[in-house]
């Protein structure tokens, strides 16, 4: 395929989805740009599975670090906080200890909210590999039929 076809193609891609995020239906979609009903599947189809891989990406890749990055990120802001209330003990400042308790607490809250939907990110993942394996394993069932009812 060309690279101006390729292009062409991404443009027309770009164009269905544009549309498709305005609420048009396939049918206004198709009248809009002029495409059969066919070419206009197609290109959702693949979008979709673009946006299937996007989301696999996010959950296998990004999220375990991001999510790391921010348990890690929490736990210095709660150290910070009390440092500062050793200071703020040392000065005798109480309206600081206190805003630095507030800021520890809050942090800590935080904190537990984040570990506590672990089980959603891990039963996320779980899904995903999950029906990761049942497509696997269909394929594999798919090409061990078609290698049968070839071979007689």
């Amino acid at each position: 395929m060309t690279n101006t076809r390729t292009q062409q193609i991404e443009w027309r891609r770009n164009k269905v989805q544009e549309l498709a995020v305005k609420g048009f239906t396939q049918s206004d979609i198709c009248q809009i740009l002029q495409l059969s009903k066919y070419t206009v599947s197609r290109d959702i189809k693949f979008l979709r599975e673009q946006a299937k891989e996007v989301i696999k990406n996010h959950i296998d890749e990004k999220l375990p670090y991001e999510f790391d990055k921010a348990v890690k990120g929490i736990e210095e802001i709660i150290k910070e906080a009390f440092i500062m209330v050793a200071q703020a003990e040392k000065t005798q400042d109480n309206k600081g200890k206190v805003t630095a308790l507030s800021l520890a607490k809050d942090s800590i809250q935080t904190k537990m909210d984040l570990l506590t939907h672990t089980t959603l990110l891990n039963n996320s993942i779980k899904f995903v590999e999950g029906n990761k394996q049942k497509l696997e394993d269909s394929f594999t069932s798919e090409e061990e039929q078609h290698a049968l009812t070839t071979k007689f």
